[in-house]
């Protein structure tokens, strides 16, 4: 089963996870089971509506709304490098990729 394949993955040390499907197969709710699932195994865990974050392909975007989605001031910023962080990421087919964005969109954010 898929919650079988998750496990896997927080188990290991891979950095990333997509999960792809049609709309309606439940990729959602895959990764709200997910977030569920890394609250124990101690993890910080944000589940993210791409569609929210105000500046997605800018450099550093997405860690700036991580930033601020946890009320840390610039300064402790620096501090998400150091947290057992599980980004859920939901709804990437509904941002609209601007024609300048690099081929790889999580190099934005490196």
């Amino acid at each position: 089963p898929i919650e079988d394949k998750l496990d896997e993955f927080l188990a290991s040390s891979a950095p990333e996870l997509l999960i792809a499907a049609k709309v309606g197969l439940g990729k959602t709710s895959c990764a709200l089971w997910l977030c569920r699932r890394s609250r124990r195994l101690d993890r910080v865990w944000l589940f993210i509506s791409l569609p929210s974050v105000r500046n997605l392909f800018e450099p550093h975007g997405l860690a700036e709304h991580v930033r601020l989605l946890l009320g840390l001031s610039e300064e402790d910023g620096a501090s998400l490098r150091s947290l057992p962080l599980v980004l859920v990421m939901d709804s990437l087919d509904e941002v609209p990729a601007p024609p300048t964005a690099p081929e790889r969109w999580w190099a934005l954010n490196g």
